[in-house]
């Protein structure tokens, strides 16, 4: 049987976390002959009711696991379910928003992949609801890490992702909490040994504002291309 920890980085999601957990749990559920999936709530210093929202769940559900911590940026949460997947020996890690806009009905291709052989699939937005800025931004993170690194990674910051856990190793072992856009670069990480796509629709939020905006991506823009560089001599 398959084991995959799911890992879910909150920041104040209180108008859609119970919403997202209830219809991905129903999602998962159907597959529980051949998989066993574990979530990894890893709340980032939400300062709404979301923490609450989260031992609620976990009391519910003997297959939560909880991570609270001070806000370090969703970077950081990432990489700390990572290292969790890694340590608890997870055969897969699976990461996906807490916000609604991963839809889980593009799940059964993310697995038919996985039975096909594929070890890292991620999903490419052809259609998103979120706004046609934050297309643009993507592109614009896939053409620089392209003419930094000479890797082309479609939609390089997709939040919907899974991938054998061993493929993640070596990326844990190079990179830091401090590096901005964590997903990019694991993206980068992973073109490297072939990624797998599954076309999805992104759709809008049900309720908040994401914890990465648009404008504090831009606002680090000049540290993401500085750590390009440095990720270039070490994930060479």
């Amino acid at each position: 049987m398959n084991t995959c920890i799911i890992i879910m980085p909150i920041y104040n999601e209180e108008e859609s976390l119970d919403k997202t957990f209830s219809e991905w749990k129903n999602e998962t559920n159907k597959y529980q002959t051949d998989w066993k999936f574990d979530y990894l709530l890893v709340n980032d210093g939400s300062t709404d009711n979301t923490i609450n929202i989260i031992k609620k769940i976990e009391q519910r559900n003997p297959n939560v696991k909880v991570i609270d911590k001070i806000n370090s940026g969703h970077g950081a949460s990432c990489l700390l379910g990572y290292n969790y997947g890694l340590e608890n020996k997870y055969n897969y890690i699976m990461q996906l928003d807490s916000d609604g806009q991963c839809d889980p009905v593009f799940f059964e291709k993310f697995l038919n992949k996985i039975s096909q052989g594929k070890d890292i699939v991620y999903g490419i937005r052809y259609y998103r609801k979120d706004g046609i800025l934050r297309f643009f931004i993507s592109r614009i993170l896939s053409i620089i890490a392209f003419l930094k690194l000479g890797r082309w990674v479609w939609d390089p910051n997709v939040p919907y992702r899974i991938f054998k856990t061993k493929t993640v190793e070596s990326f844990i072992s190079k990179i830091s909490k401090d590096y901005f856009l964590i997903n990019v670069f694991l993206a980068l990480h992973h073109k490297k040994s072939g990624i797998a796509y599954v076309p999805i629709v992104f759709r809008d939020r049900w309720g908040g504002s994401p914890s990465l905006n648009t404008f504090k991506i831009i606002q680090h823009g000049k540290t993401f291309i500085k750590q390009l560089r440095i990720f270039k001599t070490i994930d060479l």
